[in-house]
């Protein structure tokens, strides 16, 4: 099994407690202790730090004004996902995939904070980040946007809405690898 199927294998819980337990077994660390102790809270964990970053790394109306931050957040989930993308190269195209919360949360989430998981898959996370932490934080950071534009107190994070989400990412980043202009980006 790759481990870029993790949202959409319907075998994913059981695949992700074998992991666990391997790490467990292979490395005693207290990060996979820890991850195993709290794998029922990962994803809440994940969508309150992009929750997080959301608040931080995104331009807010100064007065705070609801309807106001519900535009914004319109306008961010809008125009070719602008929540994801952070300026123009020097050749005047977009830097997608490259917004500070995104990289924020990754860096966060994935690589230092108490959930971390790339001590555990040194081979997966040492050399580059892979796909899916990025299509999983991607996603995230749009759970939380969306939830600031529906209005509602809760969005809930579940497969059956987000996984549509997750999957057109995944796809997304795969167009960009046959691109000669994002090729260059990466």
């Amino acid at each position: 099994m790759s481990i870029n199927a993790f949202p959409v294998h319907s075998m994913f819980n059981a695949k992700t407690v074998n992991y666990i337990e391997e790490a467990i077994a292979e490395h005693q660390t207290s990060v996979a202790i820890q991850l195993w102790e709290d794998l029922g809270n990962w994803h809440s964990g994940l969508r309150k730090k992009a929750h997080s970053f959301v608040a931080q790394c995104y331009q807010w109306d100064p007065k705070n004004r609801h309807e106001q931050n519900i535009k914004i957040a319109r306008c961010l989930l809008g125009n070719g996902g602008l929540f994801l993308k952070n300026g123009v190269g020097d050749e005047g195209h977009a830097n997608n995939l490259a917004h500070l919360a995104l990289a924020g949360l990754i860096v966060d989430f994935f690589y230092s904070g108490s959930t971390s998981v790339s001590p555990l898959f040194p081979e997966v996370f040492s050399l580059e980040v892979p796909r899916v932490a990025m299509a999983i934080a991607t996603t995230a950071l749009k759970v939380v946007l969306n939830k600031i534009v529906s209005g509602v107190g809760k969005v809930n994070f579940r497969v059956p809405t987000y996984s549509p989400i997750y999957v057109e990412i995944l796809r997304l980043m795969s167009k960009c690898d046959t691109s000669p202009i994002h090729q260059a980006k990466t």
